[in-house]
């Protein structure tokens, strides 16, 4: 019968449990999801659902309060946006997963109190002591109505993505199988550093403050993008999440990767699980460029770019995806037995079949992969709802062939970001919004 809090099946009065009013399919920039609409007390609530969770067990759930603040006008001084963004990017790339969302402003005080709350914050109280000043206690916010919608969703167990052992506890106490936290830490930063501080000291939320980006601050643009690479490596996916790196110059052509954007792509590869080449990239510069611990080479092309010396430069512990039994066959026969090579399906075009590929890397417990490819292969994994995140370097001149020309990439950033990167211009964000 799936969860059911304790006092689920006791409940006389009809207008105390929680109703399923309607759902509705619901396609955003992050997937295709269902949206349940419940009411209780006159209160809304909603639950994003991702996939098939029905007697489903071990399925990612965020129960998150409702903070238009944050959710809505993106202010800086809570986590709560961007724990929501987050939750959304992860949710889109799981087979299955929830995310309810709770009408409990200001953690149930209201979003007037919330909002004197701030002033009071502004004047030197900290988040507690601005709720304790108003005579509310730190957290009044009540977890029941989850419960409930799990019930009547059948999901069987959970694993809870939060910060709050208080909401872990809570769940359990309503009956709810709480198989383990998932941490959902995104970065700080000056406008919510002593918020976040104030939680992890009076609320016990459990927060590691630990430096995700390098110590130089020219690199703390990529906090987001790391803390959402670390949320997928904590869980299983249905396919990793994909991030893109290349330079361009201002002729739009693709460069081999120098100087700044070099150096950032060192800093990302040891973030990611592999890295991504495709096979005609890999027979040239890119391949020596571009060095890491793990790659993933794809021979996409309708003919293999996979021979002779392009075989030779195959470490021990790549990875090969192609798509004819001939090339697997004749791959295998020419690397190293510890080489995994993986076959999938070609499309009718020749070119193999992407979505495959990347579920079938998925499958081998690589949870993000970084790109680093940035022709035909980039733009089709982006077409594919494959890639997640970009970063284009610009540099201010035209490079010319002698620089490394690779090939031409043009991939569409809906909210992009800029930040300088030595004499380039960084430009950066996600795929999907």
């Amino acid at each position: 019968m799936g969860i059911l809090p304790p006092f689920y099946l006791s409940l006389d009065d009809a207008a105390l449990v929680v109703k399923n009013l309607v759902r509705t399919r619901i396609p955003t920039g992050y997937g295709d999801f269902t949206l349940y609409l419940y009411r209780d007390a006159g209160k809304e609530h909603l639950a994003l659902v991702s996939g098939h969770v029905s007697r489903q067990r071990g399925v990612p759930v965020r129960v998150h309060s409702e903070c238009i603040t944050g959710d809505v006008f993106g202010s800086r001084r809570c986590d709560c946006g961007d724990q929501l963004r987050h939750t959304l990017q992860y949710l889109g790339r799981v087979n299955s997963g929830v995310l309810i969302y709770l009408r409990q402003e200001g953690r149930g005080i209201g979003l007037l109190k919330k909002m004197e709350a701030y002033n009071l914050q502004d004047e030197g109280l900290d988040t507690v002591e601005a709720n304790l000043e108003l005579g509310h206690q730190a957290d009044e916010r009540e977890y029941d109505v989850a419960a409930h919608i799990l019930a009547d969703l059948d999901v069987q167990s959970i694993r809870l993505i939060t910060n709050n052992p208080h909401k872990v506890d809570s769940l359990r106490g309503l009956g709810v199988i709480v198989d383990e936290r998932i941490p959902i830490e995104v970065g700080h930063h000056h406008d919510n550093l002593g918020y976040l501080r104030s939680k992890a000291d009076k609320m016990a939320h459990i927060l590691s403050f630990q430096q995700t980006s390098p110590s130089d601050e020219e690199y703390r643009f990529l906090d987001p993008l790391l803390d959402q690479l670390r949320l997928a490596k904590n869980n299983p996916v249905r396919r990793p999440f994909g991030t893109l790196i290349y330079s361009q110059d201002m002729s739009g052509a693709a460069q081999v990767l120098t100087g700044a954007t070099l150096n950032l792509y060192q800093c990302l590869k040891d973030k990611h699980d592999a890295i991504v080449l495709d096979a005609g990239d890999f027979a040239d510069a890119y391949g020596e460029v571009l060095v890491a611990q793990q790659r993933v080479v794809i021979d996409y092309g309708s003919q293999s770019q996979l021979t002779g010396s392009s075989l030779d430069r195959i470490g021990d512990q790549d990875i090969v995806v192609t798509g004819r039994p001939k090339d697997a066959s004749r791959i295998r026969a020419a690397v190293p037995s510890s080489v995994r090579v993986i076959e999938v399906d070609r499309l009718g075009s020749g070119m193999i079949d992407l979505p495959q590929a990347m579920t079938a890397l998925g499958g081998l417990g690589l949870s993000s992969l970084l790109i680093a490819s940035p022709g035909v292969l980039a733009e089709e994994l982006n077409l594919s709802g494959l890639l997640d995140y970009a970063l284009i370097a610009l540099s201010p001149k035209s490079l010319g062939p002698k620089a490394g020309l690779v090939s031409r990439c043009s991939i569409a950033i809906p909210e992009p970001q800029y930040n300088k990167l030595g004499q380039e211009v960084l430009i950066h964000g996600y795929l999907s919004v």
